[in-house]
């Protein structure tokens, strides 16, 4: 049986999905600090998604913190191959599924951009290279 969050993400990368909003976050600290720094601030209620979790075998699937308030809300440090990917200067991305609208986006930038220990937070426009990447990976 496939976990939940399998399915969600199979949804967003095997069926080539692009309805999701992709950010881009730079932070020197670490991933398990900037969860804790959003759901104080976004009032989301981010926990880690890992091997346990699962009833199969991810062996290269990254860290992902999901939402439990939220499930469509997802964490994820760039463990990309940096030659690979377009987006190596950020260290995380969230992604919010389905897509939100821009005056959303604009809120969660606005309040990402509060946080002190968030250097950077932008929207990323090139979904389609993430989208691949996680279709390697699951």
């Amino acid at each position: 049986m496939k976990s939940k969050l399998h399915s969600k993400l199979s949804k967003i990368t095997v069926e080539k999905e692009e309805n999701f909003t992709l950010l881009g976050i730079v932070s020197p600290k670490p991933i398990y600090k900037i969860a804790f720094l959003l759901n104080q601030k976004l009032h989301l209620y981010f926990v880690l998604y890992n091997q346990e979790h699962l009833e199969f075998s991810m062996p290269n699937l990254p860290p992902i913190y999901f939402s439990e308030n939220s499930a469509d809300w997802y964490l994820f440090e760039n463990t990309f191959p940096k030659k690979k990917i377009k987006f190596k200067d950020y260290d995380y991305f969230l992604i919010i599924h389905p897509a939100i609208s821009e005056h959303e986006i604009q809120e969660v930038l606005s309040k990402l951009n509060e946080i002190q220990d968030i250097t950077i937070s932008s929207l990323l426009e090139h979904k389609k290279e993430i989208v691949s990447l996680f279709s390697s990976i699951l």
